[in-house]
């Protein structure tokens, strides 16, 4: 599990097509993921011999968080509830299974503006893309302005780039 400290991020919530997103600035809060493999060891004549990669397996997420400001694609956001199901107006879905539970891509950028010893400023960052999130669990509160949510991405594991 890699812990991911979200004051310094920005979460995007973007349909299947790429031209409908939600833009959340982070306050304080949480991401995680868990990335998993299943590998099972083989023996020859009742000796280990070698290991196998097993079958593929989903990465689970789970956030918590404080959101400071909210921005879409579009004139007017639509409800976060609607954005992290894909079923905002005029949304389509991101999972390849047409026929299958509605998901949308999510996609953090942390970016955090560091100091070196001799006063030069430089910008440190990452984006991880999580494509196909299905969410399984999801409470907002709209008086504390937080969200916590859990479900997995349809990927074995993000991406993960840096500038």
């Amino acid at each position: 599990m890699i812990p991911i400290d979200m004051k310094d991020c920005t979460l995007f919530i973007i349909d299947g097509s790429g031209l409908n997103f939600v833009v959340i600035r982070v306050g304080e809060g949480n991401f995680t993921y868990t990335v998993k493999r299943a590998i099972e060891p083989r023996k020859s004549r009742g000796n280990l011999y070698q290991l196998r990669e097993g079958e593929e397996e989903v990465t689970d997420i789970t956030f918590q968080f404080v959101w400071e400001a909210v921005t879409s694609s579009g004139d007017e956001p639509p409800t976060l509830e609607e954005c992290i199901y894909g079923e905002a107006e005029g949304w389509t879905s991101a999972s390849i299974d047409l026929n299958g539970p509605r998901t949308v891509h999510l996609q953090i950028v942390r970016s955090k503006t560091c100091r070196r010893p001799n006063a030069t400023t430089f910008t440190e960052g990452e984006t991880y893309n999580f494509p196909e999130f299905s969410v399984l669990s999801f409470a907002h509160s709209l008086k504390d302005a937080t969200i916590d949510c859990s479900g997995f991405s349809n990927r074995v594991r993000p991406t993960v780039s840096r500038p």
